[in-house]
């Protein structure tokens, strides 16, 4: 057995659940095993009988959706890439020479969305009256966090289209475009789905009526490939950017963001917590009235052990006014290279469940990571609901000329509805700047546009895609084991 002394602690609590596991869950499988070597003797090989009890007990813990197995199912997808690691067992009812080594070696995590994924390759070695067999098995490890939330830009049950800020009245379908497009003036159309992968990508949304379909705009990052999601979004990018509005296909149930509560009696206010002049908050908090004072100017949010969760409750209404927000973490990297970081969340709910809900993000406020403001290649940000709450994101206005303005984040209201200004920028000519860095889910999503006059206003998402979310007090893992192929060997 290879021992890495700063995994010793893993290695140790992996053995320690391999052997309850065996003991408990195995013996009736070795007892067996026993049984057939006795009634196929020199008809089969007996190491290798003994190897494919080892690796059916195996997969039979593996695949179980029991929630005794799911620690150590955990475990075994925390090893430390491209080592050994042993996982130690015990024999009954066998010979004292007869011996089964089990040893596990993973490869990197690859991470999109909220699913994270990696192969994990496990030799079982049987030895029996000197004679050898092993057998090498391929699974693929999965661990989805949140709820399952699907991979989009921007997705509504219900896109729609007001105007004159109405958004009581009925509304006209926004739909998207299947055309990509190379430029945001769209004068030069991707002609394969192949040149775009790696390339930065628009794509358009708007209401049948008139010219009016760049009402809103999708900007895909070169970097991002929404083929390679998992689940894979359809190859002609169709759900990249979706709206169903009752079309026949039926609405999307979207899952609840699992497992935020209401803070517990010991949550501070987040105005009592602040440090410092550049009022710095490193722990999760409850957002209360005095947050929105007038000295209060800027806000760090500053991750280190655990993520941070700012809890919103609503009282009716609540309206985020600091004009700047930001957000750092720790960055921190193991001995493969592999690098965790911890994310800040808003949780919004409603006081009184009986009471309609909403919350205002000002448009004068800025949310965004604060050590690469404007260039995060992963969202760190997340602005969560799972109530009937309403979202209302104004006219994005910048306190002072010189300065960018931004929602930098995560939105995911599986129950909400938001409500978006699509309002022009005089000052910079016909350009509409009410956009998301970020992506935008909800069950309703009303584009209202306050203007009378013959400029249609443009609302967007520049997608970029969450970081990998990982065990924060946060979220809750749904983990599963897939089984692709194993491969017997023979003698070693």
């Amino acid at each position: 057995m290879r021992k890495d002394k700063r995994g010793m602690a893993l290695i140790t609590a992996i053995a320690v659940l391999a052997l309850m596991l065996i003991l408990f869950g195995g013996l009736a499988m070795i007892y067996s095993s026993q049984v057939s070597r006795n009634k196929l003797e020199h008809e089969q090989s007996q190491a290798m009988l003994l190897a494919q009890s080892y690796t059916e007990m195996l997969n039979h813990v593996l695949e179980s959706p029991s929630n005794s197995d799911v620690a150590f199912k955990e475990a075994l997808g925390e090893i430390a890439s491209g080592k050994e690691i042993e996982i130690k067992s015990r024999l009954d009812f066998s010979d004292s020479s007869d011996q089964v080594e089990i040893i596990a070696i993973a490869d990197r995590k690859t991470t999109n969305g909220n699913t994270t994924t990696r192969p994990i390759k496990i030799k079982i070695t049987a030895t029996v009256n000197g004679e050898t067999r092993s057998i090498i098995s391929d699974y693929t490890y999965q661990v989805v966090t949140g709820g399952g939330v699907p991979d989009y830009a921007v997705y509504g049950n219900k896109i729609n289209f007001y105007r004159n800020g109405q958004t009581e009245k009925d509304g006209e379908e926004i739909k998207f475009k299947n055309d990509w497009y190379q430029d945001e003036n769209r004068n030069n159309e991707y002609n394969s789905l192949i040149d775009m992968n790696d390339k930065k990508a628009f794509k358009f949304g708007g209401i049948d009526k008139g010219n009016s379909d760049q009402l809103f705009r999708i900007t895909k990052d070169r970097v991002i490939n929404p083929e390679l999601s998992d689940p894979p979004i359809e190859e002609d990018y169709a759900k990249f950017a979706q709206t169903i509005n009752n079309n026949g296909e039926g609405t999307l149930v979207l899952p609840l963001w699992k497992t935020f509560s209401s803070p517990d009696s010991m949550t501070p206010n987040c105005s009592k917590i602040l440090k410092g002049y550049d009022n710095t908050i490193t722990e999760s908090c409850i957002w209360d009235e005095q947050m929105d004072s007038n000295k209060i100017y800027d806000v760090r949010f500053y991750a280190a052990d655990e993520d941070i969760i700012v809890y919103l409750p609503i009282n009716g209404e609540l309206t985020i006014k600091i004009p700047r927000i930001y957000f750092d973490k720790e960055r921190l990297v193991d001995e493969n290279g592999e690098v965790t970081v911890r994310q800040l969340y808003f949780y919004a709910y409603p006081v009184d469940s009986d009471r309609p809900a909403k919350l205002t993000i000002d448009g004068r406020v800025t949310i965004a990571n604060s050590e690469i403001q404007g260039m995060s290649k992963c969202l760190d940000i997340f602005f969560i609901s799972n109530d009937e709450i309403e979202l209302y994101l104004p006219e994005l206005k910048a306190t002072y000329g010189y300065e960018y303005n931004q929602l930098e984040a995560y939105f995911y209201l599986p129950k909400g509805t938001v409500i978006w200004d699509a309002v022009p920028d005089l000052s910079t000519g016909n350009v509409y700047k009410n956009r998301i860095r970020g992506c935008l889910i909800a069950d309703e999503i009303k584009v209202s546009e306050n203007k009378t006059d013959s400029h249609k206003g443009i609302v967007g998402i520049d997608y970029i895609p969450p970081r990998e979310l990982d065990s924060g007090a946060s979220n809750e893992k749904t983990i599963s084991f897939k089984l692709n192929s194993y491969e017997e060997g023979g003698k070693s």
